[in-house]
């Protein structure tokens, strides 16, 4: 079958959620144009949620001229579905029904699944070049996974891409030889970090909105550069409505859900914790978090934050670990449903008990609900002090 090129990269522009990834999608096109050319090719893509594994797939497809794309995908409540992922392809794939699943209970099924996706990538490619994407790898059930690694290793001249998509924190979720497969065969192993200021400038130009070097650098570390976070934010909030420095950006409402959802799942204890926690606004100490929180056995109060991916643990420069939130939006979102009698209590226990009389200021002024002299003093005389030895 005849083919028309690729679409180069730059010939398309990218979406708002591909800022910044021209590199990965030059990468990733030139892939595919090998394996037109009869090279079997493997690329893994891994980020963050959020980052745009998916939607780098779905712009190599766009752009994929007459080759044919089959996508695959995991999903959570069918993990243990047992080669539920290798009927999706052969259901999806044209010929003969395949049903897998009847049989799944048979020992020898795995290497009788393996075999038919073979025969069907190869059907599949005589016929075009095939892009294979596999996309939420984490998910997907491991005797379908092992099944496509057995038919993609022994691929020797067919026109085929497989595309593997997965979280970067899955570990063990998924097995080493997805790499080793993708590194045997000269592919792309594509690491998607987090966007920078200059980058999220793009993303926001990409929606029509102009957004200062100053608001992109608020916005980079506000969503730690997470593009999905950052889009979200900017179409919610335009940046003509976001409040001044130092108040924190809005947290997107799916992203309030998310951690409401999660900080639901979590006993009294562990959501107090979190509430001293996000009152502190920085990294540190359980013990110190578990004070201000009165909690009295704060260990398993944590394990329970951790378990919901709230809160991790890290080390500490000076030796031992501190307790952080795991995103900042985490933070400003269980910051905001704190009842408001409640917070103004935290910050008056967290000045307190700050050894830096900046740090016990600011919470102070955290805590204010009325005006207060004596507090605007202290902040003219903080102030006066700063100035006199250039700490603007």
């Amino acid at each position: 079958m005849s083919r028309t090129a690729l679409n180069p990269p730059t010939d398309r522009p990218p979406a708002p959620s591909l800022a910044g990834r021209s590199a990965e999608r030059a990468r990733l096109s030139a892939e595919l144009e090998r394996a037109c050319r009869g090279e079997p090719a493997v690329a893994l893509v891994r980020g963050a949620a959020g980052t745009g594994k998916t939607a780098l797939a779905r712009d190599l497809a766009d752009g994929a001229g007459d080759c044919a794309t089959l996508w695959l995908s995991g999903e959570p409540f069918e993990q243990e579905l047992r080669l539920g992922v290798v009927d999706q392809l052969l259901r999806a794939a044209d010929g003969p029904r395949r049903d897998v699943l009847r049989a799944a209970q048979d020992e020898a099924l795995p290497v009788e699944a393996s075999l038919d996706v073979l025969e069907v990538l190869g059907e599949l490619q005589a016929e075009a070049p095939l892009l294979l994407v596999i996309d939420d790898v984490q998910w997907v059930d491991a005797p379908s996974l092992h099944a496509l690694l057995f038919a993609l290793r022994r691929l020797v001249a067919e026109r085929v891409l497989a595309v593997f998509a997965c979280r970067d924190d899955c570990g063990a979720h998924v097995p080493e030889g997805v790499r080793r497969l993708t590194e045997r065969r000269g592919g792309a192993v594509l690491e998607l970090g987090p966007l920078g200021a200059g980058e999220l400038q793009q993303l926001a130009s990409g929606l029509g909105i102009e957004l200062s070097t100053g608001c992109a650098g608020r916005l980079a570390e506000h969503t730690a550069g997470n593009p999905l976070l950052a889009r979200a934010v900017l179409t919610e909030t335009p940046p003509e409505h976001w409040p001044p420095p130092p108040a924190p950006l809005p947290v997107p409402r799916s992203y309030v859900e998310i951690v409401r959802r999660r900080l639901a799942g979590c006993p009294p204890a562990a959501r107090d914790l979190a509430f001293a926690a996000a009152v502190l606004g920085r990294p540190t100490r359980l013990a110190e978090m578990a004070a201000l929180a009165a909690v009295a056995e704060p260990t398993a109060a944590f394990e329970a934050l951790e378990a919901n991916e709230l809160m991790h643990r890290s080390a500490a420069p000076t030796g031992g670990e501190t307790v952080a939130f795991s995103h900042a939006l985490s933070a400003a979102a269980i910051y905001e449903r704190i009842p408001a009698a409640t917070r103004a209590a935290l910050h008056h226990a967290a000045a307190r008990a700050a050894d830096d009389p900046a740090v016990s200021l600011r919470h102070r002024v955290q805590a204010a609900d009325r005006h207060d002299d004596e507090l605007a003093a202290a902040l003219v005389e903080l102030a006066d002090r700063d100035a006199a030895r250039g700490a603007w």
